[in-house]
């Protein structure tokens, strides 16, 4: 019991420092594009978190969440621009709209799953896209979509004081995901994950649970859509790209599918290596790929789990070489 409790409260520990080493880091950052890239991995870590919630623990393969993030940008900055309302506002309505759409798209596509699954959502994918590209007077066309930046009493919010929203964000996203990976829905969940016909033999109905989850992360993500389109002022029809949605996979599994803090590690490290070989335009996909080929080669289950794992071999053999030492 001791053991437990002492472990326990070195993560404790390991939490409150990560806490508030994030929340100094704009005393830190004085370079206004390294602010930029942190914020975007914060974004793109509330994104893949919450795709991660339905891929790592829900066993639904799929690949909604980067249309599903779109949709609430546009919907956002086509009501901001519109209708007058606050960016502040949009965030509300960008999540509510990815909820919706999810909703639509989730009863039908997920009564399947495998390739199908993978299939249906990209046709919702391109669906979107299309639509997009259609309706190009209200929503920019491939010219983009102009959304007005956040603002308090007036002033535009500067990078540093946009981190903190989009910190909030996050956090808020990972303590949901905490809740329902150890509430009775996340149970639910991996032992869907692991069997749907088992889970269902136990009274537990797949379909249900897979749609609640998938909405639920749908509404956070939207809402992290509508924060990028005020934050870079335009969402476009490049957030549509299918090397974008590789770049978001990449980062759940380097970072660790089915583990919480994975996602945001994974979304730190390619957000900044893409940053790193941005001259090499045409090869970076070619390089995120050979980057998610060796973590999975040497880290299958990705770097949170293989750093576990690691941390419980080195504990191990210092255990051992103390009680030689005794004897």
């Amino acid at each position: 019991m001791l053991k437990t409790t002492d472990n326990n409260r070195k993560l404790l520990l390991f939490y409150i420092l990560m806490v508030l080493s994030l929340l100094a880091l704009p005393l830190f950052i004085k370079n206004a594009y390294i602010m930029h890239l942190v914020i975007m991995t914060c974004v793109w870590g509330v994104v893949v978190n919450n795709w991660n919630l339905t891929l790592g623990y829900g066993g639904m393969f799929h690949i909604a969440q980067i249309s599903l993030f779109a949709v609430g940008g546009y919907m956002s900055g086509i009501f901001i621009n519109e209708l007058m309302i606050s960016p502040w506002l949009g965030l509300l309505v960008g999540g509510i709209f990815a909820a919706l759409v999810s909703l639509i798209i989730g009863l039908p596509a997920l009564r399947v799953k495998g390739i199908y699954l993978i299939l249906l959502t990209y046709a919702f994918h391109y669906g979107i896209k299309e639509l997009t590209d259609h309706f190009r007077e209200i929503t920019g066309g491939s010219m983009g979509l102009v959304v007005p930046r956040f603002r308090m009493a007036g002033v535009a919010l500067q990078n540093w004081q946009l981190y903190y929203v989009i910190l909030a964000l996050l956090a808020v996203s990972v303590l949901l995901n905490w809740m329902v990976v150890r509430s009775y829905i996340g149970k639910a969940l991996m032992a869907i994950r692991d069997s749907d016909i088992l889970a269902n033999s136990t009274g537990i109905n797949p379909y249900k649970f897979k749609l609640m989850t998938f909405v639920m992360a749908a509404f956070v993500s939207g809402v992290a859509g509508a924060f990028y389109a005020s934050y870079l002022s335009v969402i476009g029809t490049e957030i549509f790209s299918f090397t974008l949605i590789v770049n978001a996979l990449g980062m759940i599994v380097i970072g660790g599918m089915g583990t919480l803090l994975g996602p945001m590690i994974g979304s730190f490290i390619i957000t900044f290596f893409m940053e790193i070989f941005s001259g090499l335009e045409d090869y970076r996909p070619i390089l995120v790929g050979a980057v998610i080929i060796l973590v999975l080669l040497f880290a299958p289950d990705g770097l949170i789990q293989e750093g576990n794992k690691r941390w419980e071999r080195w504990k191990s053999r210092g255990k051992k070489k103390s009680e030689e030492l005794e004897v």
